[in-house]
């Protein structure tokens, strides 16, 4: 249960992301978005040591943080190029 949450608040993030950032292909932020959530649950949880099937405060926060930083890095490695 706990990845579909992830996944679900990486798109939301990934989605506002794309608004407070201008970005204009807002699927594509919703995709980075999703990857992010997803990786930064994944992470906490490897850390805390519970199952992914656990759902805990911390896996969501650092999944909406994660996912947030990962739009904002691509966009940032983006313009750069």
């Amino acid at each position: 249960m706990s990845i579909v949450i992830w996944l679900v608040i990486g798109a939301l993030v990934g989605w506002l992301a794309s608004s407070s950032l201008k970005i204009t292909n807002v699927s594509w932020a919703v995709v980075l978005g999703i990857v992010g959530g997803f990786l930064g649950g994944w992470i906490m949880n490897a850390i805390l040591g519970l199952r992914i099937t656990e759902i805990n405060v911390w896996s969501i926060l650092v999944s909406i943080v994660v996912a947030f930083l990962f739009v904002w890095l691509t966009k940032a490695i983006k313009k750069a190029a």
